[in-house]
């Protein structure tokens, strides 16, 4: 079966869109069973272990934290998400280290919301014929998913569990006159993933150990966020205790986001570059007798995805190549329950830019020189 390069298109467009689009992460978990907490600071001059960047000096040893918070987010609202409110925690709270991690048992329940708000413009598609840079109205995505998480097993290595996506909303959605439908494209392809259960096995640190192969189990992981390709909820903790002031450093593995695409290439192969991210421990909130810890992540880098399909003898379709240049940068702070090591909210921007040339395309991908894209995604993320 022959693609249409411009469908194949349209379908890195989507994907993207809705890999910008992180879901619902927050849980209604039971208090846990033993702390992550770690009251006494690390002995005077103990280097840091790999990866963990030390605070500044000065910092007094801290008494367990009392629990938890979750706090308003720092960037505009998104529709159909409501942000709680926390207070500073203590200073004893502020000075300990943290020993970050997912503590739960079998059968422990979460259920989150996300909304999440996409602009995207593509300046030559739907652009007049002969004016390919004469930019048409941006293509606009607005919707928001409730999903729950079940912890199916525990293991030495971690967890095992399920997620569903189990109600979706999707308020506005406008594509340019003449344009291909992106908006209505993104939106379906998230509703088609309503109440279908994926599983996961995920380590004590947020690690994604295995995941699903198939189209369905990606396209999950991918509607759940961007940053879902880095670790659970977002966020992949450091292997030792850690203090407010602290950095360290992980990656988003963009392939896993785009892996669903597979089955289109038909025999294909695709690669794609990681993009460095950095967490910094930020502060420690309270809230409800519950200790968050709250982070900030950023992630800059310039990746590149290469993809390539054989031809079809049947159809007599010659081979294609493509290749995208992004940029790709991004702010998103979180907030985790510091004895669960569970998302507590989340709100963040994503912005991207993407230049795609693909053999054979001529005009419709506005030329030799390619397409142009852009990406503004907002999302915000709350405990049900």
């Amino acid at each position: 079966m022959k693609i249409h390069k411009l469908s194949l298109l349209a379908a890195i467009a989507c994907g993207l869109a809705i890999g910008g689009c992180s879901k619902g992460k927050d849980a209604a978990m039971p208090p846990a069973k033993s702390g992550g907490v770690t009251s006494a600071a690390p002995a005077p001059g103990a280097a840091p272990s790999s990866g963990v960047t030390e605070a500044p000096a000065g910092t007094a040893p801290g008494a367990a934290p009392s629990a938890g918070v979750a706090a308003a987010p720092t960037a505009p609202t998104a529709p159909g998400t409501a942000a709680t409110a926390g207070t500073p925690a203590p200073a004893e709270a502020q000075a300990a280290s943290y020993d970050l991690r997912l503590i739960a048992e079998k059968g422990d329940f979460a259920k989150y919301e996300t909304a999440m708000d996409m602009t995207m413009k593509m300046p030559q598609m739907g652009a007049p014929k002969g004016e390919p840079d004469k930019a048409p109205d941006p293509i606009k995505v607005a919707y928001s998913v409730v999903t729950d998480y079940k912890f199916l097993g525990k293991s030495d290595k971690g967890y095992t569990i399920e997620s569903k996506l189990v109600d979706v909303k999707a308020p506005a959605s406008t594509t340019p006159k003449g344009g291909m439908d992106m908006a209505a494209m993104a939106i379906d392809g998230v509703k088609q993933m309503k109440d279908k259960p994926v599983k996961m096995d995920v380590s004590p640190k947020g690690k994604i150990l295995k995941q699903g192969s198939s189209v369905d189990d990606q396209a999950s992981m991918a509607i759940q966020g961007m940053s879902q390709a880095i670790g659970f909820q977002g966020i992949l903790f450091p292997d030792k205790p850690v203090k407010v002031g602290e950095t360290w450093n992980s990656k988003l593995e963009f392939s896993k986001l785009m892996g669903g695409m597979g089955s289109m290439l038909q025999g294909g192969k695709m690669s794609m570059d990681d993009v460095p991210v950095e967490t910094k421990f930020v502060r420690v909130e309270t809230l409800n007798g519950r200790t968050i810890g709250v982070f900030e992540m950023k992630m800059n880098g310039k990746p590149k995805m290469t993809m390539s399909m054989p031809g079809d003898a049947k159809t007599k379709s010659s081979g294609m190549g493509m290749s995208m240049d992004m940029e790709i940068s991004g702010l998103t702070t979180l907030r985790v329950d510091t004895k669960t090591g569970m998302l507590e909210s989340s709100n963040g921007t994503t912005n991207m830019k993407m230049l795609i040339k693909m053999s054979g395309m001529g005009s419709q991908a506005g030329g030799p020189g390619g397409m142009k894209m852009e990406q503004a995604i907002k999302v915000n993320i709350k405990k049900l």
